[in-house]
């Protein structure tokens, strides 16, 4: 890769932290934008995988006073059963360019529901829908890293409070990516390069999650959340149609 790629690699893991410290969750909607153009789908998944390890516990232990660890059981045990089985997937097709165009597809999907539904779903915080959606969350984290707003459709419903909400669904990813990082070795999915790359982005996520903490009560979310959307509706095409 040159220096521009390298930049705006960089920049791109700084706007992820910034999202991720307004909205809790976002972190690889953004860099995945990025990162499918300067490398596979299975090393962009490691890579996200690796670097969100160090944004997560940082996050974690920022927001751990306020953890609601009965909604924790059912919801990771249901989200370690997806990622598990669909990295088992992943790993014997991983070479088809197919991954790339569902890739494309799932941001145009999530984009429509962000721009469009999003708070006009109805979900029971119950144990079946714990299982439920962060079940998908799994299959769609393992698969494209992007499942982090299929779980926050039902953590949203389950919390009472804002501070619940952010301290649960950051120990939830944690405790997730930890497993999805860890499978993705057992897979023979990660190696030096992920490594090396990934420990060099840590510092601009860091930046990034810092910025995003101070503009958390400044920052027109609705907007942020538009431009986003976009932004996710153009790369979606632009995988899609590679």
């Amino acid at each position: 890769m040159n220096i521009l790629a390298y930049v705006t690699l960089y920049f791109t893991a700084f706007i992820g932290g910034i999202v991720q410290g307004i909205s809790g969750f976002a972190f690889g909607i953004v860099i995945l934008c990025v990162l499918p153009y300067f490398f596979t789908h299975v090393e962009s998944l490691a890579i996200l995988s690796f670097v969100s390890l160090f944004m997560l516990a940082v996050n974690a232990f920022v927001y751990r006073k306020h953890v609601v660890w009965k909604q924790l059981p059912a919801s990771l045990t249901a989200f370690v059963v997806g990622t598990f089985f669909s990295v088992k997937l992943l790993k014997y097709t991983a070479g088809n360019p197919i991954w790339t165009k569902l890739l494309g597809g799932i941001f145009i999907v999530l984009a429509f529901y962000l721009l469009f539904y999003q708070g006009k779903l109805k979900i029971e915080p119950t144990v079946k829908n714990a299982v439920i959606f962060n079940g998908i969350a799994g299959i769609i984290s393992g698969l494209f890293g992007v499942g982090g707003p299929i779980a926050v459709l039902y953590f949203l419903a389950a919390l009472n409070t804002k501070d619940e909400y952010m301290s649960t669904i950051q120990f939830y990813n944690l405790f997730g990516v930890i497993f999805d990082f860890a499978i993705r070795i057992f897979n023979g999915m990660v190696n030096i390069s992920t490594i090396q790359f990934g420990l060099s982005c840590v510092g601009f996520v860091f930046l990034g999650l810092y910025v995003g903490k101070k503009l958390f009560e400044r920052i027109d979310g609705l907007m942020l959340q538009k431009v986003i959307c976009c932004l996710m509706i153009f790369n979606g095409v632009s995988l899609f149609i590679r």
